[in-house]
């Protein structure tokens, strides 16, 4: 994916996403085992480069950029 190294929890994430594109920030922390905030900081780090919101925080869900 787009070349750069992924860590492990950020391919976690999106294959979180990738199953479930509805997951809420609250589940992929207790599922990766990180804080809220690592997870907050992983998303805004891959948004744009590898997923993206679509639709309202509350009833959207990811989309993953190929």
């Amino acid at each position: 994916m787009n070349g750069d190294k992924l860590t492990e929890n950020r391919i976690t994430i999106l294959e979180l996403m990738i199953d479930n594109p509805y997951v809420s920030v609250v589940e992929l922390s207790k599922a990766v085992g990180i804080s809220v905030n690592s997870i907050m900081r992983n998303i805004d780090y891959m948004r744009g480069k590898y997923l993206r919101r679509v639709g309202a925080d509350k009833n959207g869900f990811w989309e993953i950029i190929e």
